[in-house]
């Protein structure tokens, strides 16, 4: 009879640990790799990273420019982004970009970053208490189309890949799943400091809005 209750307990702890690992491992990842697409008056422009020139070469040869998903989306209950990946999607909410008429069979055309105007990114050296010891301090200054600025400020240890948000950013958890090898999938929860996309979108042009589409793999902003 104690060999059967304690049977029972064996099984039960071995279903137990296997619905937690398989929870753990199959549980979709925070982070999403997307590509732009911008809508405007009723056109569906998706981004292409070649520029203006190259994407513009394509077009005029007949040819399709390069498109492909490739800014990191970290999605919870809010869409977040990090401020390192977002300058193309800053110069798209801040209109810099240029428009590339070609209809294709489910879009418009397509849509580029004209310049840097809207974001730009600076890290500095600062001492610490600590002899011998600096912080990376980066600052994404963003621009909108009346000239009002925002700084996003957060440090970085030399030594190490930890980060602090100081101004305008935040520091969240991410469940970040990854295949390091064949057949094998990692989940950890990263600690990544991010800005909110509604943020974003409040300081370039309340106007704006925008939604993610997972099966598409897009990032929509519409105007």
């Amino acid at each position: 009879m104690k060999k059967n209750v304690v049977a029972i307990f064996i099984f039960f702890g071995l279903v137990i640990m296997g619905g937690a690992f398989f929870i753990l491992f199959n549980s979709s990842s925070d982070s999403r790799v997307v590509n732009l697409a911008l809508q405007k008056e009723g056109n569906t422009y998706v981004f292409s990273k070649l520029g203006p020139q190259l994407t513009q070469s394509a077009i005029d040869q007949g040819k399709s420019p390069s498109v492909f998903p490739f800014m990191e989306l970290l999605v919870r209950k809010s869409l977040y982004i990090s401020p390192y990946k977002m300058e193309e999607l800053c110069n798209l909410l801040g209109g810099g970009y240029t428009l590339h008429e070609y209809a294709e069979k489910s879009y418009e055309g397509y849509v580029t970053a004209r310049s840097q105007e809207h974001y730009n990114l600076t890290t500095d050296n600062q001492s610490t208490e600590q002899v011998g010891e600096q912080l990376l301090i980066h600052t994404v200054t963003l621009t909108n189309q009346q000239g009002a600025t925002k700084r996003i400020v957060w440090s970085q240890k030399q030594s190490s890949s930890k980060q602090t948000p100081i101004e305008n950013c935040e520091l969240k958890s991410f469940m970040i799943v990854t295949n390091p090898h064949p057949g094998e999938t990692v989940g950890n929860y990263e600690k990544i400091v991010v800005v909110k996309l509604q943020e974003l979108v409040d300081f370039f042009n309340s106007d704006l809005s925008f939604e993610y589409k997972k099966k598409e793999q897009l990032l929509y902003v519409r105007e």
